[in-house]
């Protein structure tokens, strides 16, 4: 069958034999002009009767409408992965196992996404990442871990030029493109998939969602009550003093019954809360009796997107009211700006999301490319940050969401530890909340959201979920009073679209009896009743694991798979490429051992060595040995920041006593404290908290401070600190705050100093000059 002539499709035939020679999967599409058509109702053409299916917009920044909406369904295939599906373990590999093979050759006129993985990936998929994080918990949801729907044909909205875009795929893994006839029928048959689009699109009937009667009494239910939910907070004020973490994100659900259609609620919170991602996913079940259930959300925050290679994460933090007047607004946003509490929970989160960049990018190429701007949306402001990065040579876009997720914003600080303790908190699973929505593309893109603002809607039930981040400073009656807030934009899209169905009841049912008589036909009837007519394409395949493919394994290091582990070639046993790195072309002759505590600012740390000409090699204090350590024969030795005290620091207190005397050490934060605690000083409560703030101190201007001025800003992120009084004889003081708390302390034979607060944070002043003081120490002693 001949393409239709009438189409202006986009590679011609002659085009695509020429692409078929760089790929096997080429995009076919047709763009029209349609400024009468919106993504509301184009999705209500193009979902009809269908099993599975998408719409994806956008509003930018909170006020400006997103140049793309995406819309979808019928996939080839879909994908679930958990404890009671034939996938099991990391969705990644799956995802990555159905992709493999895949050329993308781009085609102009399209952006960079046309087709691929649609879906979600739940925030216990942590666990897969990091397994130590895994706690008893009830599934009450019931969903799968992850669900992707693997979609060849899509519908794009381009706001700029009112077109519309209709795509396909041609599939060339298995065809000999010398053979034109094959490529000619493969040609067709993407064109012909690209003609049902449009005449879906074109289509004057537009199908009404089935909505029946509606109730206005339907009650909530909470899985945390208020006085659970502030002992939460107190709880974790404690582990805060503790020094186990900086901050932690508790989360409560709320459950209450519906009866407008998952569909007409997105209408509604797309009214009331424009966002950076709007999405609805229709899992609708199918044949073999499985229960369907939707995800409807309007996310403010992107967890990870990676275009050609570049990743980019937005940390949000600090939130006011939007203002009623433009003056009142524009004080507002600077005060907000100007909040202490506010400035560092958001500088916490940007320094968290370098140190999750820098995991799996070039040091050089992770930049803060706008700190702490201001967004508006509908209702709210929110203080934005922007970190981007350049993935390494060998490392994934997979790897890179591995390394992001899930975001601190929804889990915390240090981010393992974090996780942990909320996760012996909170008594359910978090499903879907907290963890991604959004796409994988062919072309190995992707761009993800963090499921906030979002409802799970499953049988007649939204679930509704939102947290809070807990710092020290916190109040709990305040804290579950933000929970409430946080869950108001959804409460109020349920209460509103049930009001206006339930008002348009009478008039709704009237039109989809007219509608029924007009068609005739069995599939209205079966919308009336609340079925759905069987796809004209059948059901998708499902995912299998695939023979052969390699089955999902711990992942504790994203940044491991393709980087040649420096300790590899030195002995490295046991700590794997899965546990160390090393990068590039650097100092001759430099080998950097970096101990990391389990800690979400190691990475930034990294960066800093690394593009001062060090080759650094990074291992968890409980993925390597001593021997190893010995084996790996380092230059200089770095022990990193971290969560808890010095008796968390696995094999810190070895290796420190074994390379002092033999090579330069230097101690960040957990680490300096480490150095204390071996040569017997005491560690304890600072007398202050102080996580992402800064402090002046002033410092004996050697050592580390060399060419630095007398007083510099720090940023600090501790509770704990050396108690002067337990001074080793072997230790000398070499910088303080204005109250006298120690911030760094030298060995005063040997080349070993430790600083306690960051000076590897985005704010600190002089931090990478004190890293290149350090790596130019040659000798293990001061008087070599």
């Amino acid at each position: 069958m001949m393409s239709d002539p009438k189409l202006n499709v986009q590679p011609t035939f002659e085009e695509l034999k020429v692409l078929a020679t760089q790929g096997n999967c080429v995009p076919v599409f047709v763009s029209e002009l349609q400024d009468l058509v919106t993504p509301v109702s184009a999705y209500l053409k193009v979902a009809e009767g269908a099993q599975y299916s998408f719409l994806l917009e956008s509003v930018a920044g909170g006020e400006k409408l997103g140049r793309y909406s995406f819309i979808g369904s019928n996939p080839t295939s879909v994908l679930r992965t958990g404890p009671n599906e034939q996938c099991q373990g990391d969705p990644l590999v799956f995802l990555e196992a159905e992709q493999a093979g895949l050329k993308y050759v781009p085609v102009p006129g399209l952006p960079s996404f046309t087709g691929g993985a649609i879906g979600y990936i739940a925030y216990d998929c942590v666990h897969h990442f990091e397994p130590r994080t895994a706690r008893p918990q009830q599934d009450v949801l019931g969903l799968p871990e992850a669900m992707f729907m693997f979609c060849d044909e899509l519908v794009v909205f381009d706001h700029l030029h009112h077109q519309i875009k209709a795509v396909s795929h041609v599939r060339l893994a298995d065809v000999d493109v010398a053979d034109e006839a094959a490529l000619r029928a493969r040609y067709d048959a993407a064109v012909a998939a690209v003609a049902r689009l449009l005449r879906r699109i074109n289509s004057e009937h537009v199908p009404v969602p089935p909505q029946g009667p509606v109730r206005l009494d339907h009650t909530a239910r909470t899985n945390v009550d208020q006085a659970t939910y502030e002992g939460f907070v107190k709880s974790l004020k404690k582990n805060i003093v503790a020094g186990d973490i900086i901050q932690a994100v508790p989360s409560r659900r709320v459950e209450r019954s519906t009866d407008v259609h998952p569909f007409n609620v997105y209408r509604r919170l797309r009214s009331v809360n424009p966002a950076p991602y709007m999405f609805y996913l229709d899992f609708g079940g199918g044949p073999d009796g499985r229960q369907g259930f939707q995800i409807v959300g309007a996310s403010p925050e992107t967890l990870v997107k990676v275009v050609g290679g570049v990743v980019e994460t937005h940390p949000i933090a600090g939130t006011r009211k939007r203002g009623r007047t433009p003056e009142e607004d524009a004080a507002l946003a600077e005060e907000l700006l100007a909040d202490p509490k506010e400035r560092a929970e958001h500088i916490m989160l940007v320094d968290l999301g370098r140190n999750d960049v820098n995991r799996v990018c070039q040091p050089s190429t992770v930049k803060v490319d706008s700190l702490m701007h201001i967004e508006r949306y509908s209702h709210v402001m929110h203080i934005v940050s922007r970190v981007t990065g350049r993935l390494r040579p060998g490392l994934t876009p997979m790897q890179a969401f591995r390394s992001v997720f899930p975001a601190g914003t929804v889990s915390g600080a240090p981010k393992v530890r974090a996780i942990e303790l909320v996760g012996e908190y909170e008594r359910d699973q978090r499903s879907v909340y907290a963890g991604a929505v959004g796409y994988f593309g062919l072309n190995g893109d992707l761009d993800t959201a963090i499921a906030l603002r979002t409802m799970v809607i499953k049988d007649g039930v939204a679930y509704l979920q939102a947290g809070g981040g807990i710092v020290f400073d916190s109040d709990p009656p305040f804290e579950f009073e933000e929970t409430l807030n946080k869950l108001n934009s959804n409460v109020v899209t349920l209460r509103l679209a049930e009001q206006y169905f339930s008002s348009r009841e009478k008039e709704s049912q009237q039109q989809q009896q007219q509608q029924a008589d007009a068609d005739g036909d069995d599939q209205a009837a079966a919308a009336r009743a609340g079925r759905r007519a069987a796809s004209v394409s059948g059901p998708p395949r499902e995912v299998t694991p695939r023979a052969g493919a390699k089955v999902a394994e711990p992942v504790e290091q994203p940044h491991g798979g393709g980087v040649e582990s420096m300790a590899a070639g030195a002995g490295g046993g046991s700590a794997g490429a899965g546990a160390g790195v090393s990068v590039g072309a650097t100092s001759a002759g430099n080998r950097t051992l970096m101990i990391d505590n389990y800690d979400s600012f190691t990475w930034n740390v990294y960066q800093y060595l690394s593009e001062l000409g060090a080759n650094v090699a990074v291992y968890r204090n409980d993925k390597i040995t001593l021997e190893e350590c010995i084996a790996f024969n380092p230059t200089h030795v770095v022990l990193s920041p971290g969560p808890g005290t010095p008796a968390d620091t696995g094999v810190c207190k070895e290796v420190l006593r074994h390379f002092a005397g033999k090579v330069p050490v230097l101690g960040v934060c957990m680490g300096e404290q480490v150095m204390c605690e071996v040569y017997g000083g005491t560690v304890g409560y600072a007398g202050e908290i102080m996580h992402g703030k800064t402090s002046l101190i002033t410092n004996d201007g050697k050592g580390l401070y060399e060419g630095c001025p007398a007083e510099f800003n720090v940023i600090r992120y501790h509770s704990l600190a050396l108690d002067p009084a337990t001074l080793p004889s072997v230790l000398e003081i070499t910088s303080r705050t204005a109250g006298g708390i120690v911030m760094g302390v030298r060995h005063k034979a040997l080349r070993m100093e430790g600083v306690q607060y960051h000076p590897e944070s985005i704010l600190s002043e002089h931090g990478k000059a004190m890293f290149k003081n350090f790596l130019s120490w040659t000798t293990p002693t001061w008087e070599c």
